[in-house]
């Protein structure tokens, strides 16, 4: 089975996880498959998008629990991966194809500020008072500074462009489902292999873990039946 493996997944890598979702393309573009909710992963392994490999996990005991399908201008791979860890993705099918170059001109104003002047004026006279003690004489004088900005402009600019478009396809799985290839194995009632038989899990039928109760044993859904199997039988 491992040679196999190694044969069909081509272009496998790990990958860890940064960025921000809210301005994530993959993130805000994902097309939801599972309801159920999945804590999110620290990296994943990634392999090429190609339909051998989406046959593999869909076979294998992974679910899809979403997928990415877009045609834009090119976006960083780290942006897929970033998502696959937020969904708590274990797996990454991911690939990209050009399609073309979109070329024109596109028009673009640019604003002129006004022009801004200060003016400073000054001012002088003489004022004469008439009151019940008499007439009186006097002079004065003053000074004043005013900014004055005139009105903005735009200017249009013709600039060319030219950008490459990709077809941009990104799926992800969850590893939900597991099996016991070489044997039957004994379903316990409890994390102890003292404690009733509920029944025997068959060699090469799934079964769910559903987690690790202590290091000897895993809690598991087999056939509705919910019970415990030793960690030491090899799963796939």
């Amino acid at each position: 089975m491992r040679t196999f493996l190694s044969c069909l997944l081509i272009g496998v890598s790990v990958s860890s996880c940064i960025s921000t979702k809210c301005y994530n393309t993959y993130y805000v573009n994902l097309n939801r498959i599972s309801k159920e909710k999945f804590k999110p992963t620290h990296g994943l392994t990634q392999y090429d998008y190609n339909e051998n490999n989406l046959q593999y996990f869909n076979q294998n005991g992974y679910i899809l629990i979403g997928y990415n399908a877009l045609r834009s201008t090119y976006i960083e791979q780290q942006e897929a991966i970033n998502t696959g860890c937020w969904i708590g993705a274990n797996v990454l099918l991911y690939k990209y194809q050009y399609i073309g170059t979109s070329s024109g001109t596109a028009v673009v104003p640019f604003y002129n500020p006004g022009d801004t002047y200060t003016v400073n004026s000054r001012s002088a006279g003489s004022v004469s008072v008439y009151g019940t003690g008499g007439y009186g004489y006097g002079s004065y004088n003053s000074n004043s500074t005013t900014t004055i900005t005139t009105p903005g402009s735009f200017s249009y600019y013709s600039v060319p462009y030219s950008n490459d478009y990709y077809d941009q396809y990104a799926a992800y799985f969850v590893k939900k489902f597991y099996r016991i290839p070489d044997q039957n194995v004994a379903l316990f009632q409890r994390p102890n292999s003292s404690s009733k038989e509920i029944m025997v899990v068959k060699q090469n039928e799934w079964f769910e873990i559903i987690s690790k109760s202590n290091k000897d044993f895993y809690k598991i859904l087999y056939k509705d039946n919910i019970g415990y199997i030793s960690v030491r039988n090899q799963f796939k």
